[in-house]
């Protein structure tokens, strides 16, 4: 009777199949006998000896395997050598000479390949610490911990607790693609690292109910009566065969050759079969027990008896097995040198100890024999993967473009590892936006996003992309948004793609731009015209053609130019030629219309400044601008304001509605109707003085309307004002000026809402042939650029750090530093939150879940870029604007409503945003 489900093979019988797995295993070192001339090919093996110098390839003196160094096969981690002490002679195994380690990024991978879509694998990893960063961080009370992936599931929870122990992860699995991965993620038990990884493909018949869906993971496999360690080129898959000798147990052997036939779901190499554990006699039963202390793992066993012994005709080897008391297979009989196992169909699981008993039968008149032993549990596949197809065309796409950032193995899964710029929908896990905007493109637009048919959002913008745009974008049906800005592009855009924009199931982002100039004279093909108008009309979009318009009998009397076309290269000459003219046309008047717009801001800048004065006994300075609706950027009023006026226009200054670096500021009507700012300077040095005529101010709000909390598509919309007023300030003024103290009570909020950039008082100018000025500390703490402490210079970036922490105020609506004891800054509160993949936990739960997750991710990877602590690492401020845009197209596509318009510049929009001592509810509580 065969219970449990335990069956015995035998030639003769059908042939079955079961799972395994393998938790860690102690490898032990080579013993030179094991350099046994190779009887299989290396084909299809894969061995990485990670640390090795780039390039480097060597044959291994005891194997014969070649190994090759990881940089092939990784973009990230650091190579290092393990410790002297412990890189002696004795040390037979080079690959563990050498280790990558991996401190940047909660996941780094290692990318497999080629490998045969369908066919089943064994892979293997090692990891031996060897205090290589001299840090002695791996010790029995405090062991590095990190976990192991295979592609998107759990594969090992590593744990290194000493410095030569050695710790090894095998699992068997079936190849989805034509590559896999293996990833090392950072769970905030020290730096993961790795010594080795190894490859290597297996016969088809081999572990059969191994699928695509079910890997094995290895938990013991035992060379019983051996006393080497076994691999190959004894075994030709390179399996490590440990050796094992209980307590009186004793051992048989022989020295001729196990016969095992091909088709065997279980093969163990004739070098293991030829040894055997036994005991001294038949009233002594062979046994062994493993434990699993969760009593959850689902097992399957293989244990390999062959009779090694030639048998007198009076003498029988029969004998019962045992698990946990329970019989499982009764009057087994091995054949004599022929390989032959005993297996379980169906998982054991249950149970946290595990008990083999072998006991003699009453007729037996020798005791019972193992040969071998392979224990394996289940993979537990908790996460799904992403679609396929899917994956194999980002993969293309990462390869043609060589994007590194954090693109390393599955695109979206697990959910906290998504690569950056993406988003993916649930069941199936299909990838719906890519964000490549800002990240070095160069080349044509891959054909590989032909295949991306979920995609909904498309920004490949300001990059330097060439060629013609593909006709397979039109085809891309669910498709919503086409941004193209900013790139070189040539030819026409596809008509599908114009027709879905007309019809408005496609929002398509253009590449041109608007120059309205005037000219006297222009050089078009070496020949001079004096045209009495040159109007060149390169707009965006929805425009319908460009006219340039000459004077007399120019051979160019009027051209016709479809926003449909792209300046660049033709296949008709005489279209070549009318592209070439519009080109430097837009060249030539884009320069002058460059020099105009720089006079004009200085200009505006020297009758900007307005200062009043009065008989009272204070010195009273004040600035008061007043937003142009229809202008780019606002007017400022250049008249000068006596004190006994400016009492009447605040009334007595009555309201107070902020106060800055310098002065309050209180509010006002001009005429009743206007709303401004009035700032009023307090107390101060000449110095003080001159840093308080960069002020400049908006009209303001009546902020008793605002009752509500601010929804995040609102906040979205505040943070991209603001960001693009920083770029004014950045990028619109001559000479560009530092804000210096940017921060949430410095953003104030207009009647409808649109966001004022406020206070500059700590503001201050810097030329355009510098690139940083050196000033005293200044600003707000806990908006102040790390990188300030220790240079002692303010740049741009130092800006972009403090709107980084604006932008995690908006989100979590938790102050910059945490009140309390602790005053734990908000980019280490949300630092923590990242890596544990929880973004959803510091959310402001005042949004009651009303948000896009995908916009809530960008924001939070763009505002973590803003606070890199390096300026190098931060983004530009247009690279911020752009991104804002994306983000706020996102929010719309998921709220299926109409957008806000986000594309135009709204006038300068010094963008704004007060969060303290008002009641609405926008920013930390």
């Amino acid at each position: 009777m065969l219970l449990l489900n335990f069956y015995w093979h035998h030639q003769t019988m059908k042939k079955r199949q079961s799972y395994f797995g393998f938790a860690v295993l102690l490898w032990i070192i080579f013993s030179a006998s094991t350099g046994v001339e190779a009887q299989s090919s290396t084909e299809g093996f894969i061995s990485i000896d990670c640390g090795t110098a780039g390039n480097h390839s060597y044959v291994d003196g005891i194997t014969g395997i070649p190994y090759a160094s990881d940089d092939r096969f990784t973009d990230a981690g650091i190579n290092y050598n393990i410790s002297d002490i412990y890189s002696s002679p004795s040390l037979a195994n080079r690959q563990l000479l050498t280790l990558r380690s991996f401190p940047d990024g909660a996941r780094n991978c290692y990318t497999l390949k080629p490998l045969v879509r369908g066919q089943k694998y064994l892979v293997r990893a090692a990891f031996l610490y060897g205090n290589y960063d001299g840090e002695d961080n791996a010790s029995t009370g405090r062991p590095l911990q990190f976990d192991l992936h295979l592609g998107v599931d759990l594969w090992l929870r590593v744990n290194v607790s000493g410095p030569t122990n050695l710790t090894m992860a095998e699992a068997l699995f079936v190849a989805a693609a034509e590559f896999a991965w293996v990833c090392l993620v950072n769970t905030g038990g020290g730096v993961p690292f790795i010594s080795s990884l190894e490859l290597r493909p297996l016969k088809a018949w081999l572990y059969s109910n191994v699928t695509a869906e079910q890997p094995l993971v290895l938990y013991w496999r035992l060379n019983l009566g051996g006393t080497t360690l076994v691999r190959y080129p004894d075994d030709a898959y390179d399996r490590l065969w440990e050796p094992f000798q209980a307590p009186f147990w004793g051992t048989i052997s022989t020295t001729l050759p196990i016969v095992s036939t091909d088709g065997y779901q279980f093969e163990a190499p004739s070098v293991v079969l030829q040894t055997a554990a036994t005991t001294a006699d038949t009233d002594t039963p062979l046994s062994f027990y493993f434990r699993d202390d969760t009593a959850l793992l689902e097992f399957y066993f293989a244990l390999y008896s062959t009779e090694v012994e030639l048998l007198p005709p009076n003498a029988t080897r029969v004998f019962d097995v045992y698990l946990n008391s329970q019989l499982a297979l009764g009057g087994y009989e091995p054949p004599y040198l022929q390989s032959d196992y005993m297996y379980n169909s169906d998982p054991r699981t249950g149970s946290s100890k595990y008990e083999f008993v072998l006991n003699a039968t009453l007729n037996s008149t020798l005791p019972p024999i193992l040969n071998a032993l392979e224990v394996y549990y289940a993979m537990n596949l908790r996460v799904n993967a992403t679609d396929a197809n899917d994956v194999e065309a980002m993969m293309a796409i990462k390869a043609e473009y060589r994007v590194k950032k954090n693109w390393q193995g599955d695109p979206c899964a697990p959910k906290e590892y998504a690569w950056v710029g993406l988003n993916c929908s649930n069941s199936p896990l299909r990838v719906v936006s890519i964000n490549m905007s800002s990240s070095g493109l160069t080349g044509s637009i891959s054909d590989s996003f032909a295949l991306l048919d979920t995609s909904e959002y498309l920004d490949l913008s300001y990059n330097n992309l060439t060629g013609e745009v593909p006709d397979f974008l039109g085809n891309l049906t669910s498709l919503k948004v086409l941004n193209l800005t900013g790139n070189n592009f040539t030819g026409s855009i596809p008509s599908s793609l114009l027709k879905r924009s007309e019809e408005g199931s496609l929002i398509l982002r253009s590449v041109l731009v608007l120059y309205i100039v005037r000219l006297k004279v222009v050089l078009i093909y070496r020949k001079w015209y004096t045209p009495e108008l040159i109007e060149v009309l390169c707009l965006l979009d929805s425009s319908t053609f460009t006219k340039l318009k000459n004077e007399r009998n120019s051979t160019f009397s009027i051209i016709r130019f479809t926003n449909h076309t792209i300046p660049g290269n033709t296949r008709s000459k005489k279209k070549t030629n009318t592209l070439v003219i519009v080109v430097i046309c837009c060249a030539v008047l884009g320069l002058l219309s460059i020099l105009i717009l720089a006079g004009w801001f200085i200009w505006l800048r020297k009758r900007g400044k307005v200062l009043v004065t009065s008989s009272v006994t204070r010195h009273t300075e004040a600035t008061i601008a007043q937003k142009n609706e229809h202008g780019p950027h606002p007017q400022v009023d250049s008249g000068k304001f006596t004190f006994n006026h400016l009492q009447v226009i605040t009334n007595n200054f009555a309201q107070v509605i902020g106060k800055g670096a310098f002065g309050t500021f209180y509010l006002g009507h001009l005429d009743n109707v206007t709303q401004v700012a009035v700032k009023v300077q307090s107390q101060s040095t000449s110095q003080q003085t001159r840093e308080f005529e960069f002020e400049v101010k908006q009209a303001l709000i009546s902020r008793d309307s605002l009752s509500r909390t601010l929804s995040w598509r609102e906040r979205l919309i505040i943070a991209l004002e603001a960001a693009q007023g920083l770029d004014y300030l950045h990028r619109g003024c001559l000479p560009p000026i530092m804000h210096r103290d940017l921060k949430t009570s410095n953003i104030l909020l207009g009647e409808k809402l649109e966001a004022k950039l406020t206070d500059y008082g700590m503001s201050k100018s810097f030329s355009n042939n510098t690139d940083v000025t050196r000033l005293e500390m200044v600003g707000t703490p806990g908006y102040i650029d790390p990188e300030f402490h220790t240079t002692y210079q303010l740049t741009e970036k130092s800006d972009i750090y403090s709107f980084g922490v604006v932008l995690l105020e908006l989100i979590t609506g938790q102050r910059a530093i945490q009140s309390g004891r602790s005053k734990v800054h908000i980019v280490q509160y949300m630092a923590s939150y990242i890596a544990a993949g929880n973004i959803d936990a510091v959310v402001d739960k005042r949004f009651r879940r009303s948000f896009s997750s995908n916009s809530i991710r960008n924001v939070t990877d763009l505002a973590m870029q803003c606070t890199a602590d390096t300026s190098a690492d931060r983004p530009t401020i247009v690279d911020v604007v752009n991104q804002l845009k994306v983000c706020i197209e996102l929010e719309a596509t998921s709220e299926n409503g109409t957008d806000r318009n986000v594309e135009g510049e709204r006038s300068v929009q010094f963008s704004a945003l007060e969060v303290e001592g008002s009641n609405h509810h926008l920013g930390p509580r």
